[in-house]
């Protein structure tokens, strides 16, 4: 559930216009920045072009979906001889891995993602649809939400499928740490979790850039939740132990996000996304002065109407926070046959 920057950002931002949807605009060092279309209120995503040898590396792929697809035909076309070689995908959300099948078919390329990723887009495969959403359902309803006809759809797992184009058949490896050569560049891959359990951003030291992909973000903060019943699972403890990673990168890095516009202000970014954490962790637990479900807390730290895809995404970010408490001891876990509540200890 994206929550919003807070006021006075330090964030500096140059003067360059963003790309329209469907359309793609010079960057310095020969990148290209592309605008493709998301539905609701993201409204879109930024994915790259990295010259590559007389074409290109595309980093993420937009969402499967046919606005999507009628946006490559026409930027396939405007490439013409300088084709797309390869793909990097960030992570396996729909914005960014749903068009990789088609693109990778159509341009004959490998997609290089993070084994976890790729497990991920794959999702379990040994578990029914059905069976699934009455574990979800069972998740869901102890920690004391209601299911109505809104939610149950999301709950299967065949919603993602929709909007994808498929899984590639040619998919390589990328690991933490790895330098891939692009051009005449070499590019880090930095694998953190958080958002997503194996999300690789790309820098670049030679050009001081930094592809982001949804783990930094400049006006929102990406989903951090909870959906695993792995007791040891603590996605936000995941995430902000690896802002360590990036405050080790220069302070004048520009950084190339998923959504919103490039920036300069990386270590002010990650210190707002902290506190924007630590200020939500804190609210939680002043709540948690009686016991409270969940869903008693989704009010709480999300004080607006939400709709049902984003009360599940508020759903997850409310118990990653209820982990991290539970991890640190600041709250109890109270459980009878029907229902887990939380209670503050300290």
């Amino acid at each position: 559930m994206p929550r919003t920057s807070i006021p006075n950002s330090r964030l500096r931002y140059p003067n360059m216009e963003p790309p329209k949807n469907g359309a793609m605009v010079d960057l310095p060092c020969g990148m290209r920045w592309i605008r493709l279309p998301v539905p609701g209120g993201l409204s879109h995503i930024n994915v790259w072009l990295i010259p590559d040898h007389g074409g290109w590396t595309l980093v993420d792929t937009g969402m499967g979906i046919d606005p999507v697809n009628a946006a490559w035909e026409g930027l396939l076309e405007q490439l013409g001889d300088d084709p797309i070689r390869r793909i990097i995908v960030t992570h396996h959300h729909p914005d960014h891995f749903g068009q990789a099948a088609w693109l990778a078919e159509r341009c004959n390329v490998e997609v290089w993602m993070t084994d976890a990723e790729f497990d991920s887009a794959l999702g379990p495969r040994h578990i029914d649809p059905l069976e699934r959403a009455s574990q979800r359902r069972r998740n869901l309803e102890k920690n004391g939400m209601s299911i109505g006809d809104d939610i149950a759809p999301f709950l299967t797992g065949k919603g993602y499928k929709r909007i994808i184009s498929g899984i590639p058949e040619k998919i390589r490896p990328i690991r933490d740490g790895e330098l891939v050569t692009i051009g005449d560049r070499q590019w880090r891959i930095i694998v953190t979790a958080g958002h997503a359990n194996g999300h690789a951003a790309l820098y670049c030291e030679a050009i001081g850039r930094l592809i982001s992909g949804d783990h930094v973000l400049p006006t929102i903060s990406p989903n951090i939740s909870l959906w695993s019943e792995d007791s040891a699972a603590d996605p936000l403890d995941d995430y902000l132990s690896s802002f360590a990673r990036f405050r080790e990168l220069p302070p004048e890095t520009l950084v190339l996000p998923s959504h919103g516009r490039v920036f300069h202000g990386l270590h002010e970014r990650l210190d707002e996304l902290e506190a924007e954490h630590r200020a939500a962790l804190e609210t939680a637990l002043a709540a948690c002065e009686s016991p409270q479900t969940a869903a008693d807390l989704i009010p709480v730290l999300f004080p607006r109407k939400l709709d049902s895809l984003n009360t599940l995404l508020a759903f997850g970010e409310t118990m990653a926070h209820l982990r991290y408490l539970l991890r640190t001891r600041a709250v109890a876990q109270i459980s009878d046959t029907a229902t887990t509540r939380y209670l503050r200890t300290t």
